[in-house]
């Protein structure tokens, strides 16, 4: 019966979770390495790492899938293989306390965009390889922010709420002003889009003080 699973000479019975029985779904054969303890502990640390990965692809119930394969990110099909990854980790310079981390933030987990981080290191390459491209240009969310003096988390934070491109760099406070017409609140820059009019003259007329339904005239206000 071994055989069937695997089992070869020079080869350990492994529990992917240590916490957890001996039973198929829960065993590997692996190749005995250094001392079982170490290797066991090890192990299943890059397990949860590897599955982790492909949670964050595939999993549409965990909060930040839309970060991940909510916009298209997935794992390469070689690392569908738990020994396949592992394989690639011990080569790759894999250690405890270090995090696979995404070279380009835009781009799939796969050996030629991954690497092993600390997580400072993580979120500093986060700042710097996340690109935005805002009239054409490319910069990353780092740069954006430099250029427009708003704070990194600001750019970010506006991403992930459904912010469009051209309101991504509008001073802080004025775009997300909620105004209220009829009744209903809506952001500004809301108002201005369903309207059909341009954000900035909604919002110079706010700014003097025009207020309710006159805000989204389409004609030209005395």
């Amino acid at each position: 019966m071994g055989h069937q699973h695997g089992y070869k000479e020079g080869l350990e019975l492994v529990r992917k979770n240590k916490d957890d029985g001996y039973y198929p779904e829960n065993c590997v054969f692996l190749e005995k390495r250094e001392t079982n303890k170490t290797h066991g502990m090890r192990w299943s640390r890059l397990y949860n790492i590897w599955t982790q990965m492909n949670q964050r692809c595939i999993n549409q119930k965990l909060d930040h899938y839309d970060r991940y394969g909510g916009r298209g990110i997935s794992v390469c099909d070689e690392w569908s293989s738990f020994e396949v990854f592992e394989e690639w980790a011990m080569n790759n310079g894999y250690k405890d306390g270090l995090s696979i981390d995404r070279v380009d933030g835009d781009g799939n987990y796969e050996p030629k965009n991954c690497k092993w981080s600390t997580n400072l290191e993580q979120s500093r390459n986060k700042r710097n390889s996340v690109y935005l491209t805002i009239n054409g240009e490319r910069r990353t969310i780092g740069e954006w922010a430099e250029i427009s003096g708003l704070s990194y988390k600001t750019i970010q934070r506006r991403l992930y709420t459904g912010c469009k491109e051209e309101d991504l760099l509008l001073p802080i406070g004025e775009h997300w002003q909620h105004v209220e017409i009829n009744g209903i609140t809506k952001p500004l820059s809301v108002w201005a889009k369903e309207a059909g009019l341009q954000y900035t003259t909604v919002q110079r007329r706010y700014q003097r003080g025009v207020r309710g339904v006159d805000l989204l005239n389409k004609r030209r206000l005395k």
